[in-house]
């Protein structure tokens, strides 16, 4: 459940931001939140195991408040407060967050696996996309997300495919969207 658990987390984020900016975000799949197509915050969920089974889980979430463009490392990644066009009140943003993370988890927890919000705030779902898996490239549709939040996707030829979270999206031009191993920060 760790990938259907990373997306369902970026959920509450892109809430709290568009709460926050009045602007609608994306989720760049599986665990990316863009705000007008800069990366402004991370979702990174991982596994404590113990004989095979897990003991806990961490849930990393990190955002780009109000940080100065100049700090930023990366062209691709942005600043709330700087495409928002004013500095954020972090407490506000944290009470916010933390609200709707503890509401997504208490319906996790109870076995609500609802995405369809997914839909909303999603960059690649209806997309052309690539998909690298191993030396294989796959080119298709982005369909839906299946129910353990892998990205399902149909290729020009007809057969199906799943991108689970090794795979790292990468937006092209002309609304594409590209999976590869490796990480883009």
């Amino acid at each position: 459940d760790l990938t259907l658990l990373t997306v369902m987390s970026c959920l509450p984020v892109a809430q709290a931001i568009e709460e926050a900016c009045h602007s609608v975000p994306t989720i760049k799949w599986p665990n990316d939140v863009k705000l007008k197509g800069r990366k402004v915050a991370g979702v990174l969920v991982e596994a404590c195991y113990r004989g095979g089974e897990p003991r806990f889980l961490i849930l990393g979430i990190g955002v780009n408040l109000n940080t100065e463009p100049g700090h930023l490392r990366s062209p691709e990644a942005g600043s709330m407060a700087d495409l928002c066009g004013k500095k954020l009140d972090q407490e506000h943003f944290m009470n916010v967050l933390l609200f709707k993370l503890d509401d997504m988890y208490a319906r996790f927890r109870k076995g609500d696996r609802d995405l369809s919000l997914y839909e909303r705030y999603s960059e690649s779902l209806g997309k052309e996309v690539e998909v690298r898996l191993g030396d294989q490239h796959v080119k298709g549709k982005a369909m839906h997300l299946d129910a353990d939040g892998s990205l399902v996707l149909r290729s020009d030829d007809g057969m199906i495919y799943r991108a689970t979270s090794i795979h790292d999206v990468i937006s092209l031009d002309r609304g594409q969207v590209r999976f590869e191993t490796g990480n883009v920060h």
